[in-house]
């Protein structure tokens, strides 16, 4: 049984790395100007003079020179360089322009030497935005506060940068400010096709938090409707979690059957059902009962596009009513592969865990005895499953 345990303690050690901070429903983000700024040794306003290189080779001998408007915040190096207003400053490589364009600087000393990030393109306004805008080091939803203005601001780079902070923001700081948020924009921006693609799962989310009945319906009608077979419905998800957590277990059964009850929907639109549940299993046990979210994750064990995928839902929602089912369908489509024979296993040691302070409960027993098979009989899936890479 040692090596039983063993693998019980690799499960416990990976329990933490599931959930990860920011938006549930956020693409990656770059750094946030904030963040860049308190990264950097140099942030300085400079305006644009000349820029050279070689026509023969552009890359060759490329600079072009900046003039200083404003050294806002300069670190001195260890002899005690810095920089001053209307000082030249020289990047070592090529930026085309116009004489007076503002960019913004952010540079660290290397050896005593500056190097420089990419110079930003900026405005006045855009360059106020960032002096006033809240250190990282300043947490919670008072600084969230700054940035809800900015949300698709008429500066692209100010309401880029604005929705980065909010994606890489803790939930709970952004359900701190449901008072706060501009509920008549955010239907808005949903209904506009210029909003950008990938902040609309946002947008849905936020208007689940400060929506009304009519914003619920709204909701609704966008996703309940059925996709085209090739349509990419980008932000679906962060929709589907709006709505669920407007009209809660009600809405949980018209997904169901909109999603689960139609075998020819796209893979697309199943991901972002299934992120929807995950959303509202982290988040939103309040406003659906837990049983009623793993009997939506259950459902998807029905489809083969999807069975192998929940498998790590239904071990975060510790759903062991389909051990049975799984250790029975182990080898066998959809679970016939290396990758699914492994989730399974990993299921089932998970499994073994919650239920190892209950070694005579029937469930304890079925794990028990199909891991001591697995180990007997396919000891490398095993090893393979006991990995938290």
């Amino acid at each position: 049984m040692r090596w039983l345990w063993c693998c019980l303690a690799l499960v416990a050690s990976a329990d933490g790395a599931l959930a990860a901070p920011g938006c549930p429903f956020c693409p990656p983000s770059q750094p946030t100007l904030s963040e860049k700024v308190a990264e950097s040794d140099m942030v300085v306003l400079v305006q644009w003079v000349e820029s050279q290189s070689d026509p023969n080779d552009p890359d060759a001998g490329a600079k072009t020179a900046f003039q200083v408007v404003d050294p806002w915040r300069v670190a001195k190096n260890s002899q005690g360089r810095t920089w001053k207003k209307d000082d030249l400053l020289e990047w070592p490589f090529l930026r085309t322009g116009k004489k007076g364009e503002l960019f913004l600087m952010f540079g660290r000393w290397q050896d005593g030497e500056p190097a420089w990030d990419l110079p930003v393109e900026i405005s006045e306004i855009s360059f106020q935005y960032v002096r006033q805008a809240p250190s990282p080091e300043k947490s919670g939803p008072d600084r969230l506060k700054y940035f809800l203005r900015f949300l698709e601001f008429s500066d692209p780079l100010l309401a880029g940068d604005a929705f980065s902070e909010f994606s890489k923001a803790p939930y709970e700081d952004v359900v701190a400010l449901a008072e706060l948020l501009p509920r008549a924009k955010l239907r808005q921006w949903l209904e506009s096709a210029e909003t950008p693609p990938l902040r609309r799962g946002f947008y849905g989310m936020l208007l689940g938090l400060c929506g009304d009945d009519n914003d619920a319906k709204f909701l609704e009608s966008q996703v309940l409707s059925k996709p085209a077979a090739d349509e990419v419905r980008l932000g679906h998800d962060g929709m589907m979690g709006g709505y669920l957590l407007l009209r809660g277990e009600p809405a949980l059964q018209k997904l169901i059957a909109a999603k689960l009850g139609d075998p020819s929907l796209p893979t697309g639109e199943m991901y972002a059902f299934l992120n929807a549940l995950r959303f509202m299993w982290q988040y939103g046990r309040d406003r659906i009962p837990a049983a009623d979210l793993q009997g939506a994750l259950r459902g998807f064990l029905d489809r083969e596009d999807m069975a192998e995928v929940v498998l790590s839902d239904l071990s975060r929602a510790k759903d062991w009513s389909v051990l049975e089912r799984l250790t029975t369908a182990y080898g066998k489509p959809p679970f016939e592969t290396s990758s699914a024979k492994r989730r399974i296993v990993q299921f089932v040691l998970a499994c073994a865990k919650d239920q190892s302070e209950m070694p005579e409960a029937e469930t304890a027993k079925l794990a028990k005895a199909f891991l001591d098979r697995i180990q007997r009989e396919e000891p490398g899936v095993l090893k393979a499953a006991q990995s938290p890479f």
